[in-house]
Parts: structure tokens; sequence; C-alpha cells
């Protein structure tokens, strides 16, 4: 989700990196990438996080207004 805010500002020659820590997800950002038509290389780990420079066409990520779920709470459905 947030690669697609940032995206009007990721050219094809701009180097993407992410880092984070083991616990809050990073380990999971290679399949993520990939169902997003990126590539993820893992260029070092610490401890207790991992660093990673994503590659592929940022073009085709999608739009935030094309990305979207619903969810039911208190009986009503919501689209988010």
């Amino acid at each position: 989700y947030t690669l697609s805010q940032l995206k009007p500002a990721i050219k094809s020659t701009t180097a993407v990196f992410v880092t984070g820590d083991n616990k809050g997800g990073i380990k999971s950002l290679g399949s993520h990438a990939q169902k997003l038509g990126l590539g993820a290389n893992k260029l070092d780990n610490a401890k207790h996080c991992l660093w990673f420079s994503l590659f592929g066409d940022f073009a085709a990520l999608p739009k935030i207004a094309d990305s979207h779920f619903s969810i039911t709470a208190a009986g009503e459905q919501l689209r988010l």
C-alpha cells in the first residue's frame, strides 16, 4: 500500500530500499513484492532487522483507488 502511495515519485532509475524489524513482517517482503510484480534482493541482515532493495516495474503498481477490501463490522459491510 505504501509503495502505491510513493508511485508518483518513483522513476525507473530510482533505487528503492526497504528495511524493517524481523518481528514486524519484513521477512515476508520477497513474497509480497512478487505479488506486486516486483523483485526483492536481501542486502544485509542484522540481529533483529533486514535490508532489501526492490526492483521491477513500479509504474505497474496498482493505483490506491484500485485497491480496496471489504469487512463486516457491527452487522454492516464496509468497503475500505
